[in-house]
This record gives structure tokens, C-alpha cells and sequence, in this order.
């Protein structure tokens, strides 16, 4: 990968340089250093797109949580007004 899709895949993915060193258990002057090759290990490419894929699970996880709890209290609700939903 290019250090231009690299820094690319960042920003879409709203990571700094330093909080993708950090995740990666990489010092962030290493990360950095990648620049003066002009790409990335190999690993990277690969790695971005697993952490694109969790992060998009992640949020179908939440909006789908919230729904749920959201028609447990509507049910306790209507439980309450005698299973009226009012």
C-alpha cells in the first residue's frame, strides 16, 4: 500500500498516525519512518480493512441494540396500561 492510501484510509477511517501506532502496538516514529520508503508492510492493507469491517459491525451492533431496548421499554409500557399500547 502507498503511503498516499495509507493516509487515505486514515482519514476515511478518522485514525491519527498516532492512535493507529498505538492500536498496532508500533512505535508512531515507525509509522512515520514509512514515509521515506514510500509504502507500507504488507500487513497494513490488510489490517485496515478488517478494523473498516469491525468498526462498521460495530455500529450495526448499536443501532440494533438501541431498537431492542427501545421495544423492551415500549413493552414494559404497554405491560403497565394493561397491554394497551397507548
Amino acid at each position: 500500500m502507498t503511503i498516499e492510501d495509507f493516509e487515505s484510509q486514515l482519514k476515511i477511517l478518522k485514525l491519527k498516525k498516532k492512535e493507529f501506532a498505538s492500536m498496532v502496538n508500533a512505535s508512531y516514529t515507525g509509522v512515520v519512518g514509512w514515509n521515506t520508503r514510500g509504502v507500507t508492510p504488507e500487513w497494513v492493507d490488510s489490517w485496515l480493512f478488517n478494523y473498516a469491517k469491525a468498526k462498521k459491525y460495530d455500529e450495526i451492533r448499536s443501532i440494533i441494540e438501541e431498537k431492542l431496548d427501545a421495544d423492551d421499554r415500549e413493552a414494559n409500557t404497554a405491560q403497565i396500561y394493561g397491554g394497551m399500547n397507548i
